[in-house]
């Protein structure tokens, strides 16, 4: 029953402007948005970007981002994942989420970053998601009738809203929740045995995730913030 908000940031040809992104995280947020999913990302940050994301932050609000899709181009670090989960943490504390992308068989994808600051990581090779008519993706021929296009694409803007949704399940089982006890969460349950700086803490596990939201107490909640916090 989560509700969506689409807000377009991005231009017809791809690009963001650091502005442009710092606005629609306004919009976002002051129209009720308690997750902000950032599938977009660079080598460098500004510093009204930083002003957005910690003002977001400071109203409670969970923001993922993708992790970037560098990796075999020199897997710079990417903005603004890393303002989210920053650089050295290795996946501890941070005031968001900065996810990579996993192969359909749970290996990190070829193309996706890895650094000290992944937080975890989801599905984003070959995913099968709506796609716009220019899209230079494959596309589905639908056994259904459709206005709009379907297709495969790749990537860990992909991986990102994976777990933005996931997210919004877990907060759905307690509205109570702080952002930084649903990032917990989703940490916590994620399918690695600890951190590495392949896939963060693991690949996304959504059942995992809802089901310890549903069976920690407050108590056992702040342990598991705990964990990821020092």
């Amino acid at each position: 029953d989560a509700k969506l908000l689409v807000v377009q940031a991005i231009d017809s040809d791809g690009f963001v402007t650091d502005v442009d992104e710092a606005a629609a995280i306004v919009y976002a947020v002051k129209h009720g948005a308690r997750i902000v999913n950032l599938s977009l990302g660079g080598s460098e940050t500004s510093p009204i970007e930083r002003r957005a994301i910690r003002w977001a932050a400071k109203r409670g609000v969970l923001i993922v981002a993708s992790a970037g899709n560098g990796y075999e181009e020199g897997n710079a670090v990417e903005y603004p994942a890393a303002l989210l989960q920053p650089v050295g943490s290795r996946g501890r504390g941070g005031i968001g989420l900065a996810v990579g992308a996993t192969q359909l068989d749970g290996t990190r994808a070829p193309f996706s970053n890895t650094g000290s600051y992944l937080s975890l990581a989801a599905p984003g090779s070959n995913v099968f998601a709506a796609e716009s008519a220019d899209s230079a993706w494959p596309r589905a021929d639908l056994p259904w009738a459709s206005p709009g296009y379907y297709g495969w694409a790749s990537g860990t803007s992909f991986s990102a809203p994976l777990v933005a949704g996931a997210a919004a399940l877990v907060w759905g089982v307690d509205p109570d929740l702080s952002a930084a006890q649903v990032a917990g969460i989703l940490k916590q349950s994620a399918s690695g045995n600890g951190w590495n700086s392949q896939l963060g803490w693991g690949r996304l596990d959504v059942a995992a995730a809802v089901e310890l939201a549903i069976r920690t107490a407050p108590s056992q909640r702040r342990a598991i913030l705990g964990s990821h916090s020092r």
